[in-house]
């Protein structure tokens, strides 16, 4: 019996995540697919969500003391100039 897949998220040249009908998510980034049950999964992007705005705060406070600039808002390249 093959297992049907739910899409959540897709973010292309990214990756995606779905759900089995087993209630399995399945994280893939590039060529490595997670299989998670859905509690670790929330803690997991609760713990992702908390790393991206320390990133952020950091990538500021480099801006105001170097100068750097985000090439992309969609990339999220910077540079100094």
């Amino acid at each position: 019996m093959k297992r049907e897949n739910t899409a959540l998220a897709e973010l292309r040249g990214v990756g995606s995540v779905s759900m089995c009908d087993c209630g399995s998510i399945n994280l893939t980034l590039g060529a490595v697919t997670l299989h998670l049950d859905a509690d670790t999964f929330l803690k997991s992007s609760f713990m992702l969500h908390s790393a991206a705005e320390q990133l952020m705060d950091l990538k500021s406070a480099t801006m105001e003391t170097t100068g750097a600039q985000c090439d992309s808002k969609e990339t999220g390249a910077w540079s100094v100039n």
